[in-house]
């Protein structure tokens, strides 16, 4: 997220004296209070304290929880967006250098400097203090290089042992939960193919019971991970290899504090390597991954999306720290063939997980598939516009008052409406409520949007002054998104379809009887 807050309180014009912008996008509010025009704010004034991150005054309740990059403060003129970041070829807000000057008391922050992350690299030297930070706070993950981190909304207490404590210091640090917890997350970013290497660094009062532990998992949401689940094969703090809640095999000596734990996995083949302190553990031979030999696990399903992912006991005092490349962490070395920063040097051909080192998307504009579409009711007809293709399926929302989801494709026609979140049958807006064709639900799909009637059913979705949002896809093989309608005849048979292999994700809806619910599938289930 880019922000820009441009002040300029000599401005006549009150709404004109601050401007806010959000990924490009100036902002607007439903109330606001303007400075007095010519007020010297409190920011870059005379002698006055500033803080980057936090509320001057009271530091420890009000700061920020998020990454920065590139702080910039531009003293003596008040600049749109357009000076720090540009729209892609692609429709996408992206950063661009900054060029112009800075003023008396500007600076530019970009924190590349571990050892002094307050240095000011404008050229004006207006240097910050550092206030309980140090160089293990600096990462490389940025804007345009994202590397995988814990999963902030995954961690799940294990086999109802509750609490869990939720991932600290950036989603990089599963800490120890309170008595009787058991903590288990996943990363960010999930592996079906290629070479990738981590490494994991444990803090433990207590090894014994090798409850904490670390490893892969793979996309069953219906549970977390430890050494009970078929989904997960975890690597304990005895050195032992659990699947299914039975060792697999025993790998040599007990862990200590700080040991650092190393995976290499191929997906590709279905192998993972695990090294203590840069020594690959022997499993019938040493273990070699560069030549894809003596692998610690062999035989990963290799159609499945495998997660790095840890656990943590309250009994072992335990806290597991995961590095995926982007640093965070003391003595780590930059390796410039995996592309990241690490304890030990990985394998040839084992890359760090991040954005920078995935394949090249299938579709490299999403947004000529998908896209969401905000808007505000009129309670009269109107069209909604700036989509970047005609959309086949528009399901909307009312954010206001609470009513059903309404879905209108284009291979039933717009007028025909179904609700996801009840079992009614198919309606036909045209003649609910005895109201006409301009009158009610959708009315067509045009060529950037769709457009809406009155409408005065029970959906709502252009509801006078109300928000709504909108959800909308084109069918397309490209995008792997199809529609298809059918009649029941009661026997086993074959629905036809026009994607360019067996869909992993589909709904099925009786159109006709009002008693059924919605029918889904996702080959995640089996």
């Amino acid at each position: 997220m880019h922000v820009v807050v441009a002040v300029d309180t000599t401005q006549a014009t009150a709404a004109n004296r601050v401007h806010i912008y959000v990924n490009g996008v100036e902002q607007s509010y439903a109330t606001a209070t303007y400075p007095s025009q010519n007020l010297a704010v409190g920011w870059n004034f005379n002698s006055s304290v500033c803080a980057i991150g936090a509320r001057v005054d009271i530091p420890s309740t009000f700061k920020l929880d998020a990454y920065l990059s590139d702080v910039y403060m531009i003293d003596g003129q008040a600049l749109d967006p357009t000076s720090f970041g540009e729209t892609d070829a692609n429709g996408y807000w992206r950063p661009k250098a900054y060029t112009g000057t800075y003023g008396t008391n500007g600076f530019h922050l970009d924190f590349s400097n571990s050892a002094s992350l307050g240095t000011d690299v404008s050229g004006t030297g207006n240097n910050w203090t550092v206030n309980n930070m140090d160089a293990t706070d600096q990462v490389i993950d940025s804007p345009t290089n994202g590397f995988a981190t814990f999963n902030p909304i995954s961690p799940v207490s294990l086999n109802s042992f509750t609490p869990y404590a939720a991932p600290t210091q950036g989603n990089l640090r599963l800490p120890t939960p309170a008595s009787p917890g058991r903590n288990g997350t996943w990363s960010t970013i999930g592996i079906s193919s290629g070479k990738w290497y981590w490494e994991q660094t444990y803090t433990t009062n207590s090894f014994s019971g090798g409850f904490p532990g670390g490893g892969i998992r793979y996309e069953n949401y219906a549970n977390g991970f430890d050494y009970t689940y078929v989904n997960s094969w975890m690597f304990d703090t005895e050195a032992r290899i659990y699947n299914n809640n039975a060792q697999v095999i025993d790998l040599g000596p007990q862990l200590v504090n700080g040991d650092v734990i190393g995976f290499a996995l191929d997906a590709s083949s279905g192998k993972l390597w695990i090294a203590q302190n840069g020594t690959w553990y022997t499993n019938g031979g040493v273990g070699d991954p560069a030549a894809g030999t003596n692998a610690a696990i062999t035989g990963l399903d290799t159609t499945k999306t495998w997660y790095p992912a840890a656990s943590c006991i309250y009994a072992n005092s335990c806290t597991t720290d995961l590095n995926f490349g982007q640093g965070g962490q003391s003595g780590l070395t930059y390796d410039s063939a995996s592309g990241g920063y690490f304890k030990y040097t990985p394998p040839s051909g084992f890359k760090a997980l991040s954005s920078a080192n995935l394949p090249e998307p299938t579709i490299a504009v999403p947004k000529n598939y998908f896209d969401a579409k905000t808007y505000t009711g009129t309670g009269a007809a109107q069209s909604i516009t700036g989509l970047n293709f005609q959309p086949d399926l528009v399901w909307t929302k009312s954010r206001g008052v609470a009513r059903n989801h309404g879905w209108y494709d284009s291979v039933r026609g717009a007028y025909k409406a179904l609700t996801s979140s009840a079992t009614d049958a198919e309606v036909d807006t045209q003649t609910v409520g005895g109201g006409s064709a301009s009158n009610y639900g959708l009315t067509s799909f045009n060529a950037d949007g769709f457009s809406l009637g009155v409408d005065a059913w029970l959906l709502y979705s252009n509801q006078n002054t109300y928000n709504q949002i909108s959800w909308n896809w084109k069918e397309s093989p490209t995008s792997g998104f199809d529609i298809v309608t059918y009649t029941g005849d009661g026997a086993n048979r074959t629905i036809a379809h026009s994607l360019s292999s067996a869909p992993e994700f589909f709904l099925v809806k009786d159109r006709t009887n009002g008693a059924f619910d919605w029918a889904v599938y996702h080959t995640g289930l089996g």
